[in-house]
């Protein structure tokens, strides 16, 4: 078409493709989302290993009945523990888990961001389609009146 340079179909298999691109970076972004979280919780999970870890290494110098009277209050090894299943290899430090999410939140923004530009343009394309369609009804209609004029004056 002259108006937009492409045709109703080359429109519309643009607006799919922009659409299907959305719909991937969506699932992206869910991922990203969900990683966030758990970190976050990780976050959490360090922080009270860490504030409790002076606490753990006094409890580990008492013995026998010392050490049983605090039993009870103790929550050092599932918090350790949960961790080392997050962090098989080595268990990360405060500074480096809240860099590691603060990264994962830029790129869940970038994405974003992506994903605004692809929604506009597949906004763009069905608009463009739907006028193109409109258009091309429009010169059929024309065409076939013009027709049918010819053939009542014939």
């Amino acid at each position: 078409m002259p108006c937009y340079g492409v045709t109703a179909e080359e429109a519309k298999a643009a607006a799919v493709d922009a659409y299907g691109e959305r719909i991937t970076l969506v699932g992206k972004m869910n991922q990203i989302s969900e990683e966030i979280k758990e970190r976050e919780q990780q976050l959490i999970w360090l922080r009270t290993y860490q504030n409790s870890k002076p606490f753990h290494d006094h409890y580990m110098s008492l013995k026998g009945r010392n050490q049983k009277k605090y039993a009870d209050q103790y929550r050092y090894s599932a918090t350790e523990s949960e961790l080392k299943k997050a962090f098989p290899k080595k268990i990360p430090t405060v500074e480096q888990l809240e860099k590691h999410i603060s990264k994962l939140r830029g790129k869940l923004e970038n994405m974003n961001t992506k994903y605004d530009a692809l929604d506009q343009k597949s906004r763009e394309l069905s608009e463009a389609t739907r006028e193109i369609e409109e258009f091309l009804r429009q010169e059929q209609s024309r065409d076939r009146q013009k027709k049918k004029n010819r053939s009542v004056l014939e």
